[in-house]
């Protein structure tokens, strides 16, 4: 009889300890994903830019980013822009016109991100295809030459304000770094400096 409430009683303690320390390593792992006080956030922005890298004509850009916040301080996701450029204003006789898009992973590091103002470093990286056209006025429509696939690079510094609880405005100056075009007359093309700005709309 003592031999087996001895058992019992060893049973008892056995499965409390086990019980124990299982929720102690589930405990640790809760805390070491994100952190006691972790926050999770998101937003989708629009945003515009606008340069003078090729050749001096003006060069616009149109696109947008969605992005998940971690801890008000770094953001991760994706983002893209559609671009055209009008060469005929440099090149009056030729009728040519530059023409693409380009997209991959957003990384944005998030300064003082509590405070009205504030400053983001955004990095944009992945893959683009451009075009430089040829208008060919009568019959023949419009001529499309050197189709080009790239990689690119884009870091940028932007500045925002929380205009609200759910928005900001921002302005950006990015540096856009790309692979060699093929074209030999502008196979830097896309290589620059670029301002804009954006409107982000979200939880932060």
């Amino acid at each position: 009889m003592q031999k087996t409430i001895l058992s019992m009683f060893l049973s008892v303690i056995s499965i409390f300890t086990f019980a124990q320390a299982d929720t102690e390593t589930q405990k640790e792992e809760l805390q070491t994903l994100m952190g006691k006080d972790s926050r999770l956030g998101g937003y989708a922005a629009f945003s515009m830019a606008t340069s003078n890298q090729l050749d001096q004509a003006v060069f616009l850009k149109a696109g947008g980013y969605a992005a998940a916040v971690f801890n008000h301080r770094l953001s991760i996701g994706v983002g893209g822009f559609g671009y055209s450029n009008d060469l005929s204003m440099v090149y009056p006789d030729s009728g040519h016109y530059l023409e693409g898009g380009y997209g991959g992973l957003l990384i944005e590091p998030i300064l003082f991100p509590a405070k009205p103002i504030h400053v983001t470093f955004p990095i944009l990286i992945g893959a683009g295809t451009s075009s430089f056209n040829d208008e060919i006025f009568g019959n023949y429509g419009t001529y499309r030459r050197n189709y080009e696939n790239y990689l690119f690079a884009e870091p940028a510094v932007n500045v925002e304000l929380s205009l609200t609880k759910f928005m900001r405005f921002g302005v950006t100056a990015r540096y856009m770094m790309t692979t060699p075009i093929s074209n030999e007359e502008h196979e830097n093309a896309l290589t620059g400096l670029n301002y804009g700005f954006n409107l982000k709309i979200g939880w932060f």
